[in-house]
């Protein structure tokens, strides 16, 4: 009995060792993202408050943290003349989001919709959720953009607070 316990596991064993590891979360929809893969220059708008935005440049680096199944981008630069760092981790249904400017991890929720990443954090508040939506478009080979939207009420709509684009860097250029 042990023996055919033994040859059993083997067998088992043999075969897991040929197959090849695919995660749960590999799928087209990841494969759509692995172009984000590299080094960005990024021109960034970030809005201060109402009506009032800074325009600057950062860089971003994106690299695989769990193969066919997560991203993790780290992005530097100066917002007001300050050190700003934000990291984030995703994929094609849920991103967490964190950045030295507010400290709070944020986790969206959301998925692909025709050719956007469409993520979505909440909050319940004594009024209205305070939502914020960050979008993820016109991915190329070399380029890619972003925009993050805020809704503190129905009233008042969605209004930008973020906007990116993000060019390849060159190799050897960082």
């Amino acid at each position: 009995m042990l023996s055919a316990l033994v040859a059993l596991f083997a067998g088992s064993l043999a075969w897991a060792q040929e197959a090849e590891f695919s995660p749960p979360c590999a799928g087209p929809g990841f494969a759509r993202l692995r172009s984000l893969e590299g080094s960005w220059r990024v021109r960034w708008t970030y809005r201060l408050e109402p009506g009032k935005y800074e325009h600057t440049t950062a860089h971003a680096q994106i690299e695989p943290v769990i193969p066919k199944c997560m991203l993790e981008e780290r992005f530097t630069g100066t917002l007001q003349g300050e050190p700003f760092w934000a990291l984030a981790l995703f994929d094609t249904a849920q991103s967490v989001w964190v950045d030295s400017n507010h400290g709070q991890i944020l986790l969206f929720r959301g998925g692909w919709v025709a050719d956007t990443l469409a993520v979505e954090w909440s909050r319940d508040t004594a009024g209205p959720p305070l939502r914020l939506r960050r979008l993820l478009f016109a991915v190329a080979p070399d380029s890619f953009q972003t925009r993050n939207l805020l809704l503190r009420s129905s009233a008042e709509g969605w209004q930008v607070v973020q906007e990116a684009v993000y060019v390849r860097e060159a190799k050897g250029t960082r």
